[in-house]
């Protein structure tokens, strides 16, 4: 394949990766009446419920330096596939949580474990292969994360809202897609 065909080819599939890793992130936020409906008899309270996204940050700051490494080290499209699959089954993992840490392990610690490991592999990717195109894949690129942003929480919303555990239907979904794309 043409050197021009791929580059084009390869920012595709790396926006595809990317909506889902935004999409994905989005899914707690936009769910997170509906568990705390579900874990209020639990007595989790929201101080709590705030800290899986708290916990969630601070993972996924510590970790970026790491992801970029192993990017260098083992390969950048290895990690955005074994990232895309650690959040993905950390997504659909949180959907099973039947209390406070559950939620924290899944979502806040492996769920930005994996998600950590797109970002850096990517741009680094588009760098290299859109030479005289980068800021136009950049800028293609970088849509990816509103569209992912969007369309997660709408879905997740609307999932979420569907009755009774309908959040974690949520999770289950955009964790299957999430391993299905891996």
């Amino acid at each position: 394949m043409r050197d021009d065909r791929y580059k084009w080819l390869l920012l595709v599939f790396l926006i595809g990766t990317f909506v889902l890793e935004q999409a994905a992130r989005q899914v707690y936020g936009a769910t997170l009446p509906q568990i705390k409906l579900d874990f209020a008899a639990l007595g989790v309270t929201d101080t709590q419920l705030g800290t899986v996204g708290s916990v969630f940050s601070a993972v996924f700051g510590l970790s970026l330096m790491v992801s970029g490494l192993a990017a260098d080290l083992f390969g950048r499209k290895r990690v955005i596939v074994l990232g895309t699959a650690l959040f993905s089954l950390a997504i659909l993992g949180t959907g099973f949580a039947s209390g406070l840490v559950g939620l924290i392990v899944a979502y806040g610690v492996f769920n930005a474990m994996g998600q950590c490991c797109i970002a850096p592999p990517c741009y680094s990717l588009i760098s290299q292969h859109h030479v005289e195109t980068r800021a136009t894949a950049m800028g293609i690129f970088q849509c990816a994360l509103y569209l992912g942003v969007v369309l997660g929480s709408v879905f997740a919303g609307i999932l979420a809202e569907g009755g009774k555990g309908g959040w974690r239907m949520a999770f289950w979904i955009f964790g299957a897609v999430g391993i299905a794309w891996a």
